[in-house]
C-alpha cells in the first residue's frame, strides 16, 4: 500500500467547526470519488487544553494499492475537483503533502513497507 498525507492548515476566517464540517460534508464526498483510492481518513485536531485551536487543522490519508494506482487517481477529473475545491476550506500556500513510510510501533496496522512510498514534504 502507498500512503499520501497531507497537511491542512485551515482557511482565515473559518471557524474550527465551520472548517472541521466543511472538511467532513462537502470535501469528503468529493475526495471519495477519486478511483483506486482504498482508504481514506481525516484526522482533525481538537482544540488545546487552553480552549485555542492549534494552527493546523488536520491531517488526511489517502491510501493506494500501489504507485501506480496512486499516480493514475491522482491523473483523474475526480482528482481535480478535490484540489480545486481545497482552497475553499484550506490555506492552499501553507498545506504540506507527501507520500510516507508507516512503521507501527505500538498496536497493529496496516504498513506501506520500505519502498512502496517516499517520505518527503512538499507544498500543495
Amino acid at each position: 500500500m502507498v500512503k499520501l498525507m497531507y497537511i491542512i492548515t485551515p482557511k482565515a476566517g473559518l471557524t474550527r467547526d465551520e472548517f472541521q464540517r466543511y472538511w467532513l460534508d462537502i470535501h469528503a464526498p468529493i475526495v471519495k470519488e477519486i478511483p483506486h483510492l482504498e482508504r481514506y481518513v481525516v484526522n482533525v485536531f481538537r482544540p488545546r487544553s487552553d480552549g485555542t485551536s492549534p494552527v493546523i487543522g488536520g491531517v488526511a490519508e489517502q491510501w493506494f494499492a500501489s504507485a501506480e494506482a496512486m499516480r493514475a487517481a491522482l491523473s483523474t477529473a475526480a482528482a481535480e475537483r478535490a484540489r480545486a475545491d481545497i482552497s475553499n476550506f484550506a490555506e492552499v500556500a501553507q498545506n504540506v503533502f507527501g507520500l510516507v513510510d508507516e512503521h507501527v510501533v505500538v498496536g497493529g496496522g496496516v504498513d506501506a513497507g520500505p519502498g512502496d512510498s517516499l517520505i518527503s514534504a512538499r507544498r500543495s
